[in-house]
């Protein structure tokens, strides 16, 4: 009995720690309704970019999320010093996690116009009316029509009346560890991750099946 209890405590720690070890890959084929877009980056450079909605993995396991950077990453290629951390406790990145969960995983919703609003929410934080249209502001776009801008200024707008939102099931995939968290070498991203409470459910469901196997071994 105790050797089953002590292998059902180990897969779950294993669970877990993998969940946090280093390893990435920005997958491609792997983005959702993206597109090839021309920005102005706070670093006052002009950029040609694509905003998606985009697939990695993360130690053997595949997610869905948006940058939130404007370094780069190499697609389809193995990078081992990402780590997994909680989301800074700041407005910006709660408003970024409310537009993931409002309108970031809606497969009728533009990805391009999501990443485009969580730029904007991430990296404009000297401009007072966060705006997307040119020459506004750190952060702007300078390659979409009208109504593209339109919708993602209306993306802003909204979220930045969300600064309470609950992001407790959001991480951000962070290369190098040390903040500042985007600008810096690799990109990074911001993912929706299972609720804590999934590990913490597999390990009682492992300890069961422990449990039943040992009785039916008795009887």
């Amino acid at each position: 009995m105790k050797k089953n209890l002590l292998l059902a405590m180990f897969a779950v720690f294993f669970l877990t720690a993998v969940s946090y070890a280093d390893n990435f890959t920005l997958l491609s084929p792997g983005y959702e309704n993206g597109s090839n877009v021309s920005v102005v980056l706070p670093v006052n450079d002009s950029a040609d970019t694509f905003a998606a909605y985009s697939k990695m993995n993360f130690s053997g396991v595949d997610y869905m999320g948006y940058c939130v950077d404007y370094a780069s990453v190499d697609w389809n290629t193995l990078y081992n010093d990402y780590k997994m951390l909680s989301l800074p406790n700041e407005d910006r990145y709660k408003e970024a996690a409310w537009l993931f969960e409002t309108y970031g995983t809606n497969p009728a919703t533009s990805g391009k116009n999501v990443q485009l609003a969580i730029w904007e929410i991430i990296f404009d934080q000297g401009d007072p009316n966060h705006s997307v249209y040119p020459s506004d502001g750190l952060f702007y776009v300078t390659s979409a029509g009208s109504a593209i801008l339109a919708t993602v200024q209306g993306y802003v707008n909204e979220a930045l009346t969300h600064s309470d939102f609950d992001a407790s099931s959001y991480q951000l995939l962070v290369s190098p560890l040390e903040g500042p968290f985007y600008g810096e070498v690799n990109q990074d991203f911001i993912i929706k991750t299972p609720e804590p409470g999934m590990l913490a459910l597999l390990g009682i469901g492992l300890l069961g099946l422990v449990l039943v196997t040992r009785r039916k071994d008795r009887s």
